[in-house]
């Protein structure tokens, strides 16, 4: 069995933590991506993102918080609960490991957002789209509005390897 391991962190880490992950070459990279996953949340437990100094520890807690955001409810669910505070940062993260596809969708929905700008407080960004649904309400593009949201979910679920697969790369590299 091929494993190996990847520890990181650095003594200059808040809470001066290592965290360490092993990646199984035998597993399949949604196996992997769950037991990573796993461990991360075992050795991290209720840290909060601003205590996460190392750099791969931060970028494992975005792409956590966007990907069971999303697969419990959709895009829609990762812009308007607390995860879109960190939208910026969650989108850097993706282009850091070059999952464009997912940038893509996160650059969809900035682009339909006011000003092309989603705020990081959570009560304005919610404001924000009570309007848009209202406004699409009043133009009668509920339908529209929907299928967007809809297409944006089934883009995300349908490369869910390669992100899967990425996250691997990224922690075992």
């Amino acid at each position: 069995m091929g494993l190996f391991g990847s520890i990181f962190g650095s003594k200059n880490h808040s809470r001066n933590k290592i965290f360490t992950f092993n990646v199984d070459e035998e597993l399949e990279c949604s196996e992997n991506f769950d037991r990573i996953m796993d461990q991360f949340f075992e050795q991290t437990g209720e840290t909060e993102v601003s205590e996460l100094t190392d750099v791969k520890a931060r970028a494992l807690y975005f792409i956590s918080t966007t990907h069971y955001q999303v697969m419990n409810g959709g895009v829609i669910q990762f812009v308007d609960n607390s995860s879109g505070d960190y939208f910026e940062e969650i989108y850097q993260t993706l282009d850091n490991l070059s999952l464009t596809i997912y940038k893509e969708i996160l650059t969809e929905v900035r682009n339909n957002f006011p000003n092309k700008s989603i705020p990081t407080d959570m009560s304005e960004r919610r404001d924000l789209i009570d309007k848009i649904n209202d406004q699409a309400e009043i133009d009668d593009k509920e339908d529209e509005l929907d299928l967007f949201w809809d297409e944006l979910d089934t883009k995300y679920y349908d490369n869910s390897k390669t992100l899967y697969c990425k996250v691997v790369e990224y922690i075992a590299g």
